[in-house]
Formats: C-alpha cells, structure tokens, sequence
C-alpha cells in the first residue's frame, strides 16, 4: 500500500539522518511522483503533466476496479445469469438462426410502417 511505502521511507531517511536537524522533515508525499512531470507525462502521455493527488487517483483506481469487477459483454452476462445469450439479441450470421433473425427484423420493420402509415412500405406494393 502507498502509505506502508512513504512511511518505510520516511523512517529510512530519519535512520540515515539521525541525529541531523533535518531528519524531522518529511518529503512531499500527497501528489503522485511527488508532483513530478516527467513519470506523469512518460506513463500517461499527458502534456502538460497534471498534478494529481494520490488518494484521488487511488479512488479512481478503485472505481475502474469496481467496474471491472461486473466487466462482460451482453452475451456473456446473459451466459453468466444462466440466461440464453441469444435473448440479447445475438446471433452468427449465415446460420439459420441469423437468417431467421434478419427475416423478423424485417417483418418488424414492414409492421411498424404498415401501423403508422396504414399501407404496405413502397417497395412491398
């Protein structure tokens, strides 16, 4: 964890320093690489470099982990739920099933036009 990290090095420093004035200090630990543009811009691609606080990079870090945590795609949620997969609505093309999907699409289509224009599409006359 970060904060283990600062606080073994923090006692490094003072260990080394002991008993120098300056061991009492604390480096600046509460933005990420201390604030430094060069990790920042080498790992992100970021220019300029922003400076981000820890614990709010560390929360957007748990966040992207929470989301990962229900990561699938329909098929695989309907899969997972003990669902049929293809409820999603997906089928392989050039099988039967998807030729029967694309023919009630279609059908779909031509009854949605029959019920709001009262008459067959144009190309169906």
């Amino acid at each position: 964890m970060r904060s283990t990290l600062i606080e073994l090095r923090q006692a490094t420093v003072w260990a080394s320093l002991y008993p120098d004035g300056t061991a009492a200090g604390e480096a600046p630990t509460r933005l990420i690489a201390r604030g430094l543009a060069d990790p920042v811009t080498a790992t992100l691609g970021l220019r300029p470099a922003p400076q981000m606080e820890a614990a709010k990079l560390l929360e957007l870090l748990r966040r992207d982990a929470d989301a990962l945590r229900a990561a699938a795609t329909p098929e695989q949620r309907a899969a997972l739920e003990g669902g049929d997969a293809r409820a999603a609505g997906a089928v392989w093309a050039g099988t039967p099933e998807g030729a029967a999907a694309t023919k009630a699409d279609k059908q779909a289509q031509i009854d949605a036009y029959r019920e709001t224009w009262g008459e067959d599409p144009p190309e169906w006359r």
